[in-house]
């Protein structure tokens, strides 16, 4: 298979984020790669791998630009493929390949994160779906180990954010190879900033989604040791009316910039107030993550309220002690 130049031409953009819109027209496979890159399936086990751990660690995860993806494959396939010249010029200048790579990573963290809720919404099933996802938005209580919005220090530790980030991160990494003008060795220890800013956001809209009940929670068919599961392959965008078009459209609850860019850039930036030892937990955590299990505790409510609570997130505990008070959440009935 050939890949046409109305083909190319339509994700020719400046950034990966507008690959988006183009995956749906164009899809790429292994096939439209220069043969030399299909030596020992190399772009996939290693070049794609290396790709998703570099860009875990951006700013924007939603609009990275066509410059610094080329840069990143550069660098990447200068390791992987030592042997081979002018590789590079032939897949660099539009990348189709490396930005469907990422479209389809941002994206697996929607699919993967309405599984989960799924699955901690089923199991056991809860009764009042709609207003324990508002529990867990209140605050992004989401977000804290022990599901605990008093304590700062424990926002990105809870199992939600662990095993979202285990699922649609770090095992996507699996492969990577060492580039030193990447750095991807402190990148596997702690560069996953913009890996947590999605994660915060697809669990987010994954909440929304319940409470606006656009998700219906019915347990599948198949359940495995009496768990239900709902597979990733499984998870549909729903649909909305679209006024301005008359018709039926996916748009209003897609995960995309549109939607999500901004509070996907939020997380991020709350991440990025943590420090190297911080991150580094929280990946180690993640490793060691188990299945989720646990009921939301309703006394790990916070009504501390801020103009901005996104600030709420990285808000330095010392500087609260320094001040000599201690913010107190009560509890909601």
């Amino acid at each position: 298979m050939t890949t046409s130049a109305s083909k190319v031409s339509r994700v020719a953009s400046d950034s990966s984020n507008q690959m988006d819109a183009a995956s749906a027209q164009a899809r790429f496979n292994s096939a439209d790669l220069p043969s030399g890159l299909h030596k020992d399936q190399k772009w996939r086990r290693e070049v794609v791998p290396t790709l998703i751990l570099w860009a875990g660690n951006q700013d924007d995860a939603f609009n990275i630009t066509k410059q610094d993806i080329c840069h990143a494959l550069r660098e990447i396939i200068s390791v992987v493929y030592p042997t081979l010249k002018n590789v590079s010029s032939t897949i660099l200048p539009n990348s189709p390949m490396a930005s469907q790579r990422l479209c389809d990573w941002r994206h697996g963290f929607a699919s993967a994160a309405v599984a989960q809720l799924a699955a901690f919404f089923l199991n056991p099933h809860d009764p009042s779906p709609k207003v324990t996802a508002q529990v867990l938005l209140d605050h992004f209580t989401f977000l804290y180990e022990d599901l605990d919005a008093t304590s700062p220090e424990k926002a990105f530790r809870s199992v939600f954010v662990q095993q979202l980030l285990l699922g649609s991160h770090l095992s996507a990494t699996k492969g990577f190879v060492q580039v030193s003008a990447l750095d991807t060795s402190s990148l596997a220890k702690h560069g996953i900033v913009g890996a947590l800013g999605l994660c915060g956001a697809a669990l987010m809209r994954g909440l929304n989604l319940i409470k606006s009940g656009d998700i219906e929670l019915k347990a599948p068919a198949n359940t495995k040791d009496g768990i239900a599961k709902l597979a990733t392959r499984d998870v549909r965008t729903p649909v909305r009316f679209n006024m301005a078009s008359g018709k039926d459209s996916k748009t209003a609850c897609a995960f995309s910039d549109q939607n999500w860019g901004t509070p996907t850039r939020k997380f991020t930036s709350a991440a990025q107030r943590r420090s190297i030892t911080q991150l580094q937990d929280i990946v180690e955590l993640a490793l060691t993550s188990l299945t989720i299990g646990q009921e939301p505790d309703p006394n790990a409510l916070s009504n501390a309220g801020s103009d901005d609570e996104f600030a709420l997130i990285w808000f330095n505990t010392t500087c609260r002690l320094l001040n000599g008070q201690r913010t107190k959440h009560p509890s909601k009935k």
